[in-house]
């Protein structure tokens, strides 16, 4: 179809036509069932805190050979009771180790078992981390989750309006508090890549939502007449529901491969941004856009609301006062099609 110039393109057809709100108290239900779930997992068993954060014995070691097998290093710390354990490789000829704190005999004892499974082992230096420290790498990790929200909320109100940012980052939340509670819940241990997680999960969950915002805005300020808002958000979400799956399967499947053959220093990062991902894409699609059209749809019935959907809170409004010049014909008018 031929477009008149400076007319504005028209939108894809949605290839899909799920209703969504008309089942949006079931998403609800959903979404807060897994927020007292996560909830009740972080306030009855906690997190599986890692060394990073309480603190141990960190040694590095150097190796004549090359770096030898996981397993092997696993079985000698198995042999000397030690199970929890950090191990980042430096190199193809050194790694750092990290153990709970050793008393010098234990710490003896290990490095021994080490140098007898690993022939060419070298141990270069170790020293103690102790609780200030981890103490302060969580307190880093709190403020800067607390300053990317902050950053998130600005950009939103900037990018669109209040009733937009204050839904999308309610939804980031969600997301964060969710996957929080299932890493507990599944008791997976948080080491410093945690932190690197949850920061990530706030950048996809932000992306997803704000392709979704503003297929919701463009329709807003396009409406056809007649359309009700529940068939305008529905159309919003099915025009985008493709690529919100086939990116969110992208990023599951590298991070189960990651997951998979990933060595123990990636793991943890890999679970993490796994499960926020899944739970990200439900809170863009069945969370976040449900809760901003229950809100818009409220003060439409009131009159509050303009028609691109920003009300009072950053939307246009018609000018007071004066006469109204023409109406302008919508771009479905201009191109002669009967609506």
């Amino acid at each position: 179809m031929a477009v008149a110039r400076g007319a504005q393109a028209p939108l894809p057809p949605a290839p899909y036509h799920f209703d969504f709100m008309r089942h949006r108290r079931v998403w609800f239900g959903i979404a807060v069932g897994l927020l007292v779930l996560s909830l009740a997992s972080l306030l009855l068993q906690g997190f599986n805190l890692g060394l990073d954060y309480t603190g141990g014995t960190q040694i590095q070691l150097a190796f004549a050979h090359g770096a030898p097998a996981a397993g092997r290093l696993r079985a000698a710390l198995a042999a000397a009771g030690i199970g929890k354990y950090s191990y980042v490789g430096s190199g193809a000829h050194g790694a750092f180790l990290t153990l709970p704190a050793l008393s010098e005999p234990r710490y003896l004892d290990v490095v021994r078992r080490l140098a007898a499974a690993v022939p060419g082992l070298r141990v270069v230096q170790h020293n103690t981390v102790g609780a200030a420290v981890a103490s302060a790498i969580v307190t880093g990790g709190i403020k800067a989750v607390l300053a990317a929200a902050v950053l998130i909320v600005l950009y939103m109100v900037i990018r669109f309006d209040l009733r937009y940012a204050l839904t999308g980052i309610a939804a980031v939340f969600w997301d964060a508090v969710v996957t929080m509670g299932i890493v507990s819940l599944l008791r997976i241990e948080i080491t410093s890549a945690f932190i690197a997680g949850i920061l990530t999960i706030f950048g996809y969950s932000l992306n997803d939502r704000i392709i979704i915002f503003d297929r919701v805005r463009e329709n807003m300020q396009s409406r056809r007449r007649g359309e009700s808002l529940g068939e305008l958000v529905n159309r919003s979400l099915n025009q985008t529901l493709t690529r919100s799956i086939i990116t969110a399967v992208i990023v599951v499947v590298a991070m189960l491969t990651v997951l998979v053959l990933g060595g123990a220093s990636t793991r943890d990062l890999a679970a993490t941004v796994v499960i926020g991902v899944v739970f990200g894409a439900f809170s863009s699609i069945l969370f976040a856009t449900p809760l901003w059209y229950s809100w818009v749809a409220r003060d439409e019935a009131a009159g509050r609301t303009s028609p691109s959907g920003g009300g009072s809170a950053g939307g246009r409004t018609p000018r007071r006062g004066g006469a109204r010049g023409p109406r302008r014909p919508s771009d479905d008018e201009a191109r002669g099609i009967r609506i």
